[in-house]
Order: C-alpha cells, then sequence, then structure tokens
C-alpha cells in the first residue's frame, strides 16, 4: 500500500563535488547514485584530503564554479591559492573537513573555526559521497524555510539536492508533504499528531515553542508569531521506501544534517546565513548517530535502481 506525495520537481546532479549543479530531464540512477553525480572532486595536494566547501574558509570559491566546465589544474590551483588536482577516484582512506557550522555563522566565513574530519565513500565505497547516494527535499521544506527567513524565500540549489519532490496538491499524500490536511505530518490542524497542543500526546516542545510532529515535520512559529504550516516532512519518511516512477525504489535512511554551505555564496545566489538558521532553530534532529543537528531534507539509499524523470510521481511506502 502506497500513497501519492506528490512528484519530481527537479532533478540535479553534480558533476564535480562542492561546485555547481546541472538540472536534468532525466537520468539513471543506481546504488551509487544518479549516473554522473559526484564523479570528480578536488584533491588538496598537500593535506592528501579532498577538498569541500563544507570547509568554508578554504574552500568556498568552488560554490562558484561550474561543475560541467570545470577549470583544468593549473587554474583552479590559482583560483584557490592552494595546489590542488581534480581526480576521478578517491585516494585510499580519503577524507574531507567539515567546520562546525555554528562557529562558521557565528564568526564569519573566513574565520579558522573547529571542524571535524569525515571520511568518503561510506555510502559507496570508491566513491566522493559522503552519507549517501541520494539527496532528496520536499518543496514545502524549502517553502517553510523562506516564510521563516527574513527574505521570504530560499533557494534548492543552496541545500544541493539530487530530488526536490513537489506536492501533488488533492492527492491523498498531500498530508505528508504539508499540503491541506497535513494533520499527521505538521500541517494545518495537527494537534493530534504533534501539532499545537501535542505536549500531552508526547509531542517534544523545542526551546523557540515549536512542537515536533509525531510523524515528522513540525509546526513553528513566523516572526508575528502565526503557525507555519509544512515542511521538515522529510523527518517522518525516515525508515519508509519513496517510489519514483515505474522502476525505482529508495529507502530514506536518515534526515540530513546540514552544514555551512547553504549560506555560502552560490554562483549568482549570495550569501545567506537564515538558510541554516532557519532549520537550526526549528528543527533540530538526531541523525545518523549525532546529537540534534540543524536538518532538512532527507538521505536515501537505493532498493530498485532505474531511469527517473522529471515529473515521475513519488509515492510513499511504509514497510
Amino acid at each position: 500500500m502506497s500513497e501519492l506525495l506528490g512528484t519530481v520537481g527537479r532533478l540535479r546532479r553534480y558533476p564535480v563535488k562542492s561546485m555547481l549543479g546541472e538540472d536534468l530531464d532525466a537520468a539513471e540512477l543506481g546504488e551509487r547514485g544518479l549516473r554522473g553525480d559526484r564523479r570528480r572532486a578536488v584533491l588538496d595536494v598537500a593535506t592528501g584530503r579532498i577538498a569541500s566547501a563544507k570547509s568554508p574558509r578554504l574552500w568556498r570559491a568552488l560554490l562558484t564554479l561550474d561543475g560541467t566546465r570545470p577549470p583544468g589544474d593549473a587554474e583552479l590551483s590559482a583560483l584557490l591559492g592552494r595546489r590542488v588536482r581534480l581526480v576521478e577516484s578517491p585516494p585510499e582512506g580519503a577524507e574531507l573537513e567539515r567546520s562546525v557550522p555554528e562557529e562558521v555563522l557565528e564568526r564569519g566565513v573566513e574565520a579558522e573555526v573547529g571542524h571535524t574530519v569525515g571520511r568518503l565513500g561510506g555510502a559507496a565505497p570508491g566513491t566522493f559521497l559522503d552519507f549517501a547516494p541520494v539527496h532528496l527535499i520536499a518543496a514545502s521544506t524549502l517553502a517553510r524555510i523562506g516564510a521563516l527567513g527574513p527574505r521570504g524565500t530560499v533557494e534548492a540549489d543552496r541545500y544541493r539536492p539530487n530530488l526536490v519532490i513537489e506536492p501533488a496538491p488533492d492527492g491523498p499524500g498531500a498530508a505528508a508533504l504539508g499540503g491541506p490536511g497535513a494533520a499527521g505530518l505538521g500541517g494545518p490542524g495537527a494537534a493530534g499528531l504533534g501539532g499545537p497542543g501535542a505536549a500531552g500526546l508526547g509531542g517534544p516542545v523545542a526551546s523557540d515553542g515549536s512542537v515536533a510532529a509525531a510523524l515528522g515535520g513540525s509546526v513553528a512559529l513566523d516572526g508575528s508569531g502565526a503557525a507555519v504550516p509544512g515542511g521538515f516532512v522529510e523527518n517522518g519518511w525516515v525508515g519508509a521506501e519513496l517510489l519514483v516512477g515505474d522502476e525505482v525504489v529508495l529507502a530514506v535512511i536518515a534526515p540530513t544534517p546540514r552544514c555551512a554551505v547553504p549560506t555560502l555564496a552560490h554562483g549568482v545566489l549570495p550569501r545567506d546565513v537564515d538558510a541554516l538558521r532557519v532549520p537550526a532553530r526549528h528543527n533540530q534532529v538526531s541523525a545518523l548517530g549525532m546529537a540534534p543537528q540543524p536538518c532538512a531534507g532527507a538521505y536515501a539509499r537505493v532498493l530498485r535502481p532505474g531511469r527517473v524523470a522529471k515529473g515521475d510521481p513519488v509515492r510513499l511506502r511504509v514497510p
């Protein structure tokens, strides 16, 4: 039994890790993710580590470059101010640095801040993937982050998803994407399952007064104190399967912890610290064995590979 969530609104891949990506009409999706996604990366010759904009002091300039047409090693090294090489396979034990995002918010992108060191390839050996082969985000989550921020909008590109899921407005699964009737997933009327008034039903209450929905999502307040429905619904998909089109089946494994990358300038998009501040205030979630982190979107692994295309229906199935 499955419910229609919506459709694939955008399909994106990033040919070079931490560089700008491209929109696709269709692509093959296998156990290692979309064909051609993160197939190359920049190697810091001095440290032997993979360059990642998760460490913005050193590598934020990568997000100014078109990953479909990356510069050569000499030009890239001059631009980044360090000797680097573009590589197609990670060295054994490949690592990257992830700056502590809260410190980046507080001290700025040029400051030396604390960082963690992570290994690549855990999701798919021999790849440049961090945690999982597929990253997805719901359009309602993007709308919610925008509504809770001062600009009133936020761009999907900042979060670097492979799939952006648009809601089916009147489908039976609209509740799971924050549409009308989203009582069980943080939409209007969510009192019975984690919305306003859920404290008596076990719904956790955040320090800002928002109440996390029992099946994912949360009901947060905007600057005027009004409830902002929908969004962060991916929390409730963990453990479920997504059926994409006629072939692909994904297993949702965790909410996506956000690093400093969404706050950085992306091509023509300027810096936007609220792209991280909003999830930090309204959606702190324990994921991937970490302490609570600001999350938006979800990671998934591929149970059944196949072809995926823009406009494909996306259905939610609980095994």
